[in-house]
């Protein structure tokens, strides 16, 4: 069995990963940042079916959070599983692309899962290998340029895909999904 951290696991479709990876027998880390009402409310709602879980709350804004956040998340053992769910999705375009819209959305979709990463590797017991997966969007093969700092973000996630995977390897496997509209 698996301890798997979940970014942005409250709510859409982080707790939809949450409910499968309790449903496979995982202990599951529920992260959130704002929303403590709805990471408690899943928590207990999978817990009633026999899964064991736990909360860590970060602002993956700000490095000084997501620094602590591994260490959190591996009091009760190591985290084996990291799903990079959380993302910062805001609107601007060509015309309204600023350097803090930037910034912003690559300390949350890429800074943090650089480091989430970077810590887990360390972390992990010799000898136990572990799993990563990125949440990117489909957006990034199909591209437009509205969102634009938030395409460049998950741009530069899939990068960081590429290169944790190699540099990581064997002990991570390091992999990306882009869910899109059905």
């Amino acid at each position: 069995m698996s301890k798997i951290l979940i970014t942005g696991a409250a709510k859409r479709v982080g707790a939809e990963l949450a409910r499968a990876c309790a449903a496979d027998a995982h202990t599951v880390v529920l992260h959130y940042k704002q929303n403590k009402a709805a990471a408690e409310a899943l928590a207990g709602e999978l817990q009633e079916t026999g899964a064991l879980m736990e909360l860590v709350h970060a602002d993956l804004g700000d490095s000084a959070s997501v620094s602590t956040m591994m260490a959190a998340a591996s009091k009760t053992g190591p985290v084996t599983a990291l799903i990079n769910n959380a993302s910062l999705f805001d609107y601007d375009d060509s015309k309204t692309v600023s350097a803090e819209k930037i910034t912003q959305h690559m300390a949350v979709n890429l800074i943090a899962p650089t480091l989430l990463i970077k810590d887990m590797a360390e972390r992990l017991p010799q000898g136990v290998s572990g799993c990563v997966i990125n949440m990117l969007d489909a957006k990034l093969f199909g591209m437009n340029p509205d969102y634009y700092s938030y395409t460049l973000s998950k741009s530069a996630l899939h990068t960081l895909t590429i290169m944790a995977a190699q540099a990581y390897a064997p002990r991570l496997r390091v992999n990306a999904i882009a869910p899109g509209i059905l």
